[in-house]
């Protein structure tokens, strides 16, 4: 949707915008937090009962801060780059957490009917009470069971783009919540 608007908004004005489109972010500093941040919380605070089905592509933020820098001068207006990270399926990000942390994670697999069983009852019980019980919407389990992998060759050529290994990002990311008091 927001492509959409931007893509209109470029066919009336002739302005130097480039797109970077990442994969899921996680990282450090992620003081809001953000829907990723939150799921590293709730592991911490062993609030994640399964392991699920799928994966998704991650990518650290700092990787997608110089990337959009180096995009303002660099990059091509216009274009679109792909900032996607390195694909991990969910159980390897749950084991990449368990080993920074020391907190043991869910020894159960949730299929991916049942994923989207949940999901769908999250959602409703949400909105029924007006609170949040676990951050697992319909679109997060979409984007996990299609096993999507991004292509980020061409920010990797113009843009210079190096991506930092799943364990660096997620080591730092709980030692940033640790230090910042985020857990219990």
């Amino acid at each position: 949707m927001a492509e959409a608007a931007v893509d209109q908004f470029l066919e009336h004005r002739s302005l130097p915008i480039v797109l970077i489109q990442p994969g899921t972010i996680f990282g450090p500093s992620d003081a809001a937090p953000s829907e990723s941040g939150r799921f590293v919380l709730n592991f911490l605070q062993q609030k994640v009962p399964f392991i699920l089905t799928g994966g998704l592509s991650i990518v650290d933020a700092r990787d997608v801060a110089q990337a959009m820098i180096t995009a303002v001068k660099q990059g091509q207006s216009g274009e679109r780059y792909l900032v996607g990270g390195q694909y991990h399926s969910a159980g390897e990000i749950l084991t990449t957490l368990s080993e920074v942390s020391g907190v043991k994670g869910p020894q159960r697999k949730l299929p991916g009917w049942a994923m989207h069983l949940l999901a769908r009852l999250l959602t409703l019980i949400s909105r029924l009470t007006g609170q949040s019980l676990v951050d697992l919407s319909v679109d997060v389990v979409k984007i996990m069971l299609t096993q999507q992998q991004f292509n980020s060759a061409k920010a990797m050529d113009v843009l210079d783009v190096n991506f930092r290994p799943l364990l660096e990002t997620l080591r730092d990311t709980v030692a940033w919540y640790r230090d910042h008091d985020y857990c219990e």
